[in-house]
């Protein structure tokens, strides 16, 4: 990956993390328990080895997310993010969906316990952790 994508790349999901602010304080048991499910069925896929359903799964956890904040142009903003994040090389890396199902269910923890602080630190540490990871600056 050239210099230029990776730091935009970078860039964005800081801006994604703090953006997530807003999504978390809109939160409701609807949304909550839709995440939920799709959080339990990427846990059961992670096991079967099928890292491009986890993929598909991962995605759609993070955009039920995403979409409550109800901000179209972060929206277009993020999924044009999400296109460029090397999430080969992402997959490539060993016990990582493990990793990220442990970041999941930290916050959905934080979610239900209605910690919207948590909830969002928790957000932002898993973006911040899994670049960290597919970028190597663990």
């Amino acid at each position: 990956m050239d210099t230029v994508t990776f730091e935009i790349i970078r860039s964005g999901l800081y801006a994604v993390a703090r953006e997530m602010k807003v999504a978390m304080e809109r939160l409701d048991d609807a949304t909550i328990s839709a995440a939920l499910r799709v959080h339990e069925t990427c846990a059961r896929v992670t096991e079967t080895g099928d890292r491009i359903e986890v993929r598909r799964l991962n995605y759609r956890f993070h955009f039920i997310l995403y979409g409550i904040a109800e901000r179209p142009q972060t929206l277009a903003f993020v999924r044009v993010l999400w296109a460029k994040y090397p999430f080969h090389d992402l997959d490539a890396i060993p016990q990582r969906h493990g990793r990220m199902q442990d970041e999941h269910q930290h916050l959905i923890d934080r979610i239900a316990a209605h910690d919207r602080p948590g909830a969002i630190e928790a957000l932002r540490e898993h973006i911040m952790k899994g670049w960290a990871e597919v970028s190597g600056t663990r």
